[in-house]
């Protein structure tokens, strides 16, 4: 009875075959190397089992052979192959083998999900996508992720490479489906979960926080006070002004008070002097008076005056009453019924001298209609009183202190401001993050009067990176802005992409 083999190459099991079409095929060179044959009980090395047969005959198994020297008579060639199927090793899993390539398939996201949404538009269709067109779009995407941060661009980089990676495993493969081998399915549950994803996360992500943290991060703009003269400067960005240096000699600082921010001057203001001849211009500019020490050199005063109780006065934004103990408030002739001394006894008739505390005062109506009976005239509502005698208070205790230096020779219209808890040592360059222009700081005009310009320009905050972002609160607006409304597309988008992915893995 003539025998036939059933042959295994490691992959997949062939046959039946007879025995001399298998010697046949080791003479011939052309038998699989390392192949198995079944030799009716076993797999056993098919070259040494055909050598072993070629040289003897083979002869009728008995009850005393060698199992694995000839097969068994009674076994049919359909229960061989059973047998050699039972024993042959199970091929790796799918799943297994396919680790490598899933990780290569979530790399080769940032590449593939936005060529195949864009491709889906453009073409408006299902149909096979060719891997160099993903490739063309993938180099697109490089490069302009490279313009935008070098992060950015690195990780495009990466996902580039991994999805031509990705076609080279797959390459025998390429035409089944729609692309790279893979199924409709899969294709659909990549454009639509990428598109939800996409949409869902530009949607919530807090965009305008983020730039501005993303600014404040990037290198500083060198540049000169020339260039930037006229120009707008990009806001949270460090400036470096080259050949530029700081006045630490004028500085101005900023107090904290009571939990507001005023600008004063380093040192106390001067005590300003006015005689006969200023007295019209004091009257037309009495409000700044207010708080300061002033002196009156030989001013004419009137037969008008009286004896005040209290009187209403301006306390910064608001009004107060103040008990004045009976002072003697008399007007002074030539301030257009501007101008008051209050003094403890009367003034004499003719010129008389004053040195004390000038505050802005209200007229009641009292006065105000007296003046009119014998003056003939209307009594301004508001005026200026010297209090003769009485000092400005001292200056209260800031709760904290920042130091203001403008660029030399620039007419202030640069200024670095150094924040609380930083001592400048005088050798700081004109550098730091912009924050605005001067006008945004409304009193730092009046604080700079004499001493800058009109257009007071831009404003630099000197200090870190951490401190600025802590300071502006930009964490905390990044996280405050986030739109978590819209985080419910950007799941289903991704529970989608993780079938995508699930699903791939089998393909």
């Amino acid at each position: 009875m003539s025998h036939s083999y059933y042959l295994n190459n490691g992959n997949e099991t062939t046959g039946p075959f007879p025995l001399a079409d298998l010697q046949a095929r080791l003479a011939a060179g052309t038998l699989p190397p390392g192949a198995l044959l079944h030799n009716g009980q076993a797999w056993v090395p098919a070259t040494d089992f055909l050598r072993s047969t070629a040289a003897a005959p083979v002869p009728t198994p008995t009850a005393s052979a060698p199992v694995s020297a000839a097969p068994n008579p009674t076994v049919s060639p359909e229960r061989a192959l059973q047998e050699a199927l039972l024993l042959e090793k199970e091929p790796p899993s799918v799943l297994t083998d396919a680790r490598w390539e899933s990780l290569l398939f979530l790399l080769s996201f940032p590449v593939l999900i936005p060529s195949l949404i864009l491709m889906f538009i453009m073409a408006k269709r299902w149909g096979h996508i060719d891997i160099y067109l993903i490739i063309i779009d993938g180099l697109i995407f490089t490069g302009l992720a490279f313009l935008s941060g070098p992060w950015l661009g690195v990780m495009m980089l990466t996902s580039w490479i991994s999805s031509v990676y990705l076609y080279w495993l797959r390459r025998d493969r390429q035409g089944h489906g729609i692309f790279l081998g893979y199924s409709y399915l899969v294709s659909f549950m990549l454009i639509f979960g990428g598109a939800f994803a996409i949409g869902g996360f530009v949607t919530m992500f807090p965009w305008n926080a983020y730039a501005r943290w993303s600014a404040a991060r990037e290198n500083a703009i060198v540049t000169t006070v020339e260039r930037v003269r006229d120009r707008a400067l990009p806001r949270d960005r460090r400036i470096l002004l080259q050949g530029a240096t700081l006045d630490f000699e004028n500085p101005i600082l900023r107090q904290k008070i009571g939990g507001q921010w005023k600008f004063v001057s380093k040192d106390a203001p001067p005590e300003l002097t006015y005689n006969q001849s200023g007295l019209r211009l004091l009257s037309s500019n009495f409000q700044v008076l207010h708080g300061r020490q002033v002196r009156l050199d030989s001013v004419p005063s009137s037969a008008f005056g009286g004896v005040r109780g209290r009187v209403e006065i301006q306390d910064g934004a608001s009004k107060r009453w103040l008990d004045t103990k009976s002072l003697h408030f008399t007007l002074i002739t030539g301030s257009e019924g501007r101008l008051w001394i209050a003094s403890a006894a009367p003034l004499p008739s003719g010129n008389v001298s004053a040195r004390g505390l000038a505050r802005i005062i209200y007229n009641d109506p009292t006065i105000a209609s007296t003046y009119a009976e014998t003056r003939r005239g209307n009594l301004p509502l508001m005026g200026v009183a010297v209090f003769d005698g009485e000092r400005p208070p001292a200056p209260p205790t800031p709760e904290a202190e920042e130091m203001w230096v403008s660029v030399k020779s620039e007419q202030r219209n640069f200024w670095v401001r150094f924040p609380a808890g930083t001592k400048p040592t005088g050798k700081e360059k004109a550098a730091g993050y912009y924050h605005g222009d001067a006008p945004d700081f409304s009193e730092l005009r009046p604080a700079a009067a004499g001493r800058s310009s009109s257009r007071q320009g831009h404003v630099l905050y000197q200090q870190s990176t951490d401190a600025y972002l802590a300071e502006e609160g930009i964490v905390g607006q990044m996280k405050s802005s986030v739109a978590w409304k819209n985080g419910l597309w950007l799941g289903v988008g991704l529970l989608v992409l993780g079938g995508a992915v699930w699903r791939a893995r089998e393909e």
